[in-house]
């Protein structure tokens, strides 16, 4: 299966952008997969990193700023058995 990589340097995306990114991506997929797990993470500081249960908290967190961010998602196909990895890390400099 193809995969397709993009990076953006530099760039923190709004929480508005990344969910609306994510509604797009639920749609897509919708009926050919479900989402199995999600990790969410917030790094404060090089040495403090913080793991959310649920979008809301992550996002209430995000909008207060960080030093490293992830938000990823993993989908299983149903007809293939397959996943999709979508994650998204930001670093502030």
């Amino acid at each position: 299966m193809p995969t397709k990589e993009k990076t953006y340097h530099r760039i923190i995306f709004t929480p508005e952008v990344i969910q609306e990114a994510v509604e797009e991506l639920r749609a897509t997929l919708s009926g050919k997969s479900e989402m199995t797990s999600q990790i969410l993470t917030i790094g404060i500081s090089p040495q403090e990193t913080w793991r959310h249960d649920t979008e809301e908290e992550f996002f209430a967190d995000y909008r207060k700023g960080f030093n490293h961010v992830s938000f990823e998602q993993i989908y299983r196909t149903k007809d293939k058995g397959g996943s999709i990895e979508i994650w998204s890390i930001s670093n502030k400099s």
